[in-house]
């Protein structure tokens, strides 16, 4: 699935989705830009016909690379310089 064209389909988060990712297993992984006050990220999980199945307000250490079969996938760093890849497990109903 291409990422413009999932959100030229939900024309309501249009300018409001940082990140996104499309789980093979269906399931869209949306991140919001929130307000100022807003310290948390949060990501919503969507059916591909754009019904809300989740939310996950997990902060990550870094960046979400991949998203497969309800696996995140999230490059970080040590402080020497060091990368490494962290794996979180979500269950979607």
């Amino acid at each position: 699935a291409d990422l413009a064209s999932l959100i030229s389909q939900m024309p309501d988060l249009k300018g409001k989705v940082r990140n996104m990712h499309y789980d093979p297993d269906g399931v869209i992984w949306q991140n919001l830009i929130g307000d100022e006050t807003d310290e948390t990220p949060e990501w919503l999980l969507l059916s591909e016909e754009g019904e809300l199945l989740g939310k996950v307000s997990d902060e990550f250490e870094g960046p979400v690379m991949s998203v497969k079969s309800g696996k995140v996938y999230v490059r970080g760093s040590t402080e020497e310089g060091e990368q490494f890849l962290s794996v979180y497990e979500y269950q979607t109903p």
